[in-house]
């Protein structure tokens, strides 16, 4: 997403960065030393503000992963990940939504934090409701509600 850091608690905390993306699309990166960053964040009080607000999302999105890892089904979760892949475009709730998957079935499987054999099976799961169709590199969503529905338990 646009403006997204990657990198900054290992600039706080002297180390290297421990984390890995992936993007969806084409992306411009702007790369800044951890020595200029936190000159620039001692000194302007907007980078302060959003990098806090940032530190605070990302701390809270990972308790909620944790959560979601201990108690929210494969089906559940990989709706959730299905539904931020879809919010990186507008879409209406109760039409059909391509998914262009960035992304195999195996990494998938790793973001939502389950085996890919589990992945797999959320998403047969999910062609048997008639909730998506599957194919090669893309997932249509004919059911966006229903996804949505699903993934409330954690989403909330």
């Amino acid at each position: 997403m646009p403006g997204e850091l990657l990198g900054e608690y290992g600039v706080f905390e002297g180390r290297p960065r421990s984390t890995t993306a992936v993007t969806v699309g084409r992306a411009t990166l702007v790369v800044i030393g951890a020595e200029r960053f936190l000159e620039l964040f001692e000194t302007t009080p907007d980078l302060a503000r959003g990098t806090a607000r940032w530190l605070s999302l990302r701390t809270r999105g990972l308790a909620d992963r944790f959560l979601e890892a201990a108690h929210a089904s494969a089906s559940v979760r990989v709706c959730a990940r299905l539904l931020q892949l879809m919010s990186v475009s507008s879409y209406a709730e109760h039409e059909p939504v391509i998914v262009v998957m960035p992304i195999s079935q195996a990494d998938l499987a790793e973001w939502a934090g389950m085996s890919r054999e589990a992945a797999v099976k959320a998403l047969r799961e999910l062609r048997d409701d008639g909730v998506v169709e599957t194919s090669r590199g893309r997932i249509l969503v004919l059911r966006p509600d229903m996804l949505r529905k699903r993934a409330e338990a954690i989403l909330s």
